[in-house]
């Protein structure tokens, strides 16, 4: 299946994002010089967050807070909704590191943004495709109304891929504009759109407040797809290695951590506002280890991984063109943590 790419205009959402983070953005301090040779450049690393606070997403909490009390490095976390403006962010400078899709980090560089991915945050992706109870297959989808954040997100791009895969052109349904995960959600318990992808405890949540339902994972039909990534300037990567790979220990630690049930529920009870309930929180750790999207050893970056990825997201119309591997990953930090 081919379908004509639909891109954000890079510029400006750059305009819009750099006058709300832009402001804001504080300088990292260096570090003391008598702190050692491979200590970290930097006393403070300003992250780009785009998610909600999800089990989903707990290892990369527990990362920033790995950084700080293990690393020395303050995380100074700026929430940015939708990953086309975290990486409007990193381009504008308002942001040292970024979290944010596949999509949107090599949209940027079609774009001839200098960036590059130092580690997945998820090997696999952790979306599931909601839709009305009473949908029973594909060609039930046409015409619904799906929230999606832009063309460039991953909420789109992967809602294309599983429509594309069951013979749905993107035409044959409505896109409306919903920014962020957590916002869809909301949206589907209002009734204000039909479909759309959320996060595992969201899924539950539109599953208990609506007649909403888990219709289809994108995992499942393609569980190979690199799903996100940590995205950095490649300029700052070169001033500041130690402080990346640094991060980049947090993050491949975290995931290993998260395979530990006790030591997850431990995390979830200090990282996780809001109080989500044990059986959901239980329901919603058993499906994400299913979904299998942490991987201590990040054993898909790699470049038949990202190749793969690349060349699917090309088949279905959510790149441009294909981006060799090498020119938007960086693997020789994963190596060195991975050999120790």
């Amino acid at each position: 299946m081919q379908s004509k790419s639909r891109l954000v205009p890079l510029a400006g959402v750059l305009a819009s994002t750099a006058l709300l983070l832009g402001a804001c953005a504080s300088q990292p301090e260096p570090v003391p010089t008598n702190a050692g040779p491979n200590a970290p450049e930097l006393a403070e690393l300003t992250i780009g967050y785009n998610v909600p606070f999800d089990p989903t997403f707990l290892p990369d909490l527990a990362a920033f807070e790995c950084l700080e009390q293990e690393k020395g490095v303050r995380a100074s976390v700026r929430e940015v909704t939708g990953a086309p403006a975290s990486i409007a962010s990193l381009v504008a400078g308002a942001l040292d590191i970024t979290l944010s899709t596949l999509g949107s980090g090599l949209n940027a560089i079609a774009a001839e943004q200098d960036l590059v991915a130092v580690v997945p945050s998820a090997s696999a992706p952790y979306f599931m495709l909601m839709a009305p109870g009473d949908v029973e297959d594909w060609e039930d989808l046409k015409g619904l109304t799906f929230g999606s954040t832009a063309p460039s997100d991953s909420s789109y791009y992967t809602t294309v891929l599983l429509l594309g895969a069951h013979g749905i052109e993107p035409e044959d349904v409505q896109w409306v504009t919903v920014q962020g995960s957590a916002a869809r959600a909301q949206a589907m318990v209002a009734g204000k759109i039909d479909a759309g992808q959320v996060t595992v405890s969201e899924m539950l949540e539109v599953e208990s407040q609506s007649d909403k339902r888990a219709f289809a994972a994108v995992g499942e039909d393609f569980p190979d797809l690199i799903f996100n990534a940590y995205w950095v300037k490649r300029s700052f990567l070169e001033q500041n290695p130690n402080t990346v790979r640094a991060f980049v220990e947090c993050v491949m630690s975290e995931h290993a951590a998260a395979y530990d049930e006790e030591q997850f529920m431990a995390k979830a009870a200090e990282l996780l506002p809001g109080g989500m309930d044990q059986a959901t929180l239980d329901r919603a750790y058993e499906t994400l280890i299913g979904m299998r999207i942490w991987d201590p050893e990040e054993s898909a970056w790699n470049e038949e991984s990202g190749d793969r990825t690349v060349q699917t997201m090309v088949d279905y119309g959510a790149l441009p063109g294909f981006i060799p591997f090498e020119d938007w990953a960086e693997t020789s930090i994963v190596d060195a943590v991975r050999a120790g």
